[in-house]
């Protein structure tokens, strides 16, 4: 997991490890990205790279939580009329996003964005239902449903380079819930 600092130093420490470590992504797979190769593109420490993360994953990992915390404070803020208002909410937010998404993927690293899913559409729901979901509930088990539709979608769509538009995917996932 990423070390919790809000120093702007760190900050901008993590910045640039993120950046770096997506030029790299892009030129070679994830998993032959040594550290160490990964810090000399970012111009700084090994030390700083361990004072802000444990792993390299957690560099990936950090940024999609960053992302999804993002994302449910938009969703938040919004008011809804329906599932097409939600579903288009998605594939806009996830098209700005799509080209580390698409890194993540090619990497074979989307395993970590459907955790994402499942960890903040609990909260999105809860906050769109104004309740709390248990876990194990019938809720709960809805949500986990949804989850794993969404992601599915959401991927397939990404790997057609998001040929069909926003607000056509939102009207294909809204009629799921007709």
């Amino acid at each position: 997991m990423t070390k919790v600092r809000g120093s702007t130093k760190s900050l901008n420490v993590q910045r640039e490890i993120l950046e770096a470590l997506l030029i790299l992504m892009s030129q070679k797979r994830f998993q032959d990205i040594s550290i160490t190769e990964l810090c000399r593109k970012a111009g700084t420490s090994r030390m700083a790279f361990y004072r802000n993360f444990n792993f390299l994953l957690d560099v990936l990992v950090g940024h999609l939580d960053t992302l999804f915390e993002q994302y449910v404070e938009e969703m938040s803020s919004m008011s809804f009329k329906g599932a097409f208002d939600f579903a288009l909410k998605l594939f806009e937010y996830h098209e700005r996003h799509k080209r580390f998404l698409k890194l993540l993927m090619k990497s074979g690293l989307q395993t970590i964005l459907l955790e994402r899913f499942d960890k903040y559409l609990v909260k999105i729901f809860e906050n769109l239902l104004h309740r709390e979901i248990q876990e194990f509930s019938e809720s709960y088990f809805r949500v986990e449903f949804i989850s794993g539709g969404l992601y599915k979608i959401l991927v397939a769509w990404l790997s057609q380079n998001s040929r069909q538009p926003a607000n056509a995917m939102a009207k294909i996932v809204a009629s799921f819930f007709r």
